[in-house]
């Protein structure tokens, strides 16, 4: 998968992967609107990076819900430097 830089077109691949506990102490309200910690044991977290560079782009907290089929986004944030 790929992002779009908007300011330059340039396009870079990134990977979604689970949040681990130590990825909460970059989720920070000032960085990212909200307090994921309060999340983490009410929903399945994934983070966005880039391939080539260190550090959370985006982060996703989902919700299954399997007897209706579905899966409910709870929550979607972009890092304050990328808005």
């Amino acid at each position: 998968m790929k992002i779009v830089e908007v300011r330059t077109g340039k396009k870079w691949p990134v990977i979604v992967r689970k949040v681990e506990n130590k990825d909460f102490r970059l989720l920070t309200v000032k960085r990212f609107s909200f307090s994921w910690r309060r999340l983490r044991n009410q929903v399945k977290i994934d983070k966005l990076e880039r391939r080539d560079h260190e550090g959370i782009l985006g982060v996703l907290g989902l919700v299954d819900w399997p007897e209706e089929k579905r899966i409910e986004i709870k929550l979607l944030a972009s890092s304050i430097e990328n808005i």
